[in-house]
């Protein structure tokens, strides 16, 4: 399984994340750092259905967990009133409308 280590909170929602891919670090912030680290593993041509998990600094279980597939076809449904809303097809650029 691959690990994607979660860093600090940068910003209110925004967290800071990384991963060792061929000796290469790769890291992002995000509200999202499972499900972007997904889409950056699809393009650099990682095996799609490798298992990858979302971990905590120093823990050795995962918080979360899904496929590279599953997780690059993702986002989560954040309205702009705040409320999520669950999980939804990731469309890049796409902001979600309160009628969601």
């Amino acid at each position: 399984m691959l690990r994607i280590e979660l860093g600090r909170e940068v910003r209110p929602g925004i967290w800071e994340w990384h991963f060792l891919h061929d000796h290469v670090v790769v890291e992002g912030a995000s509200r999202q750092p499972l499900l972007d680290a997904c889409r950056k593993l699809k393009l650099m041509g990682k095996n799609q259905e490798e298992e990858i998990g979302l971990f905590w600094p120093e823990q050795k279980e995962w918080a979360l967990k899904t496929t590279i597939r599953v997780g690059a076809g993702l986002t989560v449904r954040e309205p702009a009133s705040g409320k999520i809303r669950g999980f939804g097809k990731f469309i890049p650029n796409q902001r979600w409308s309160e009628d969601d």
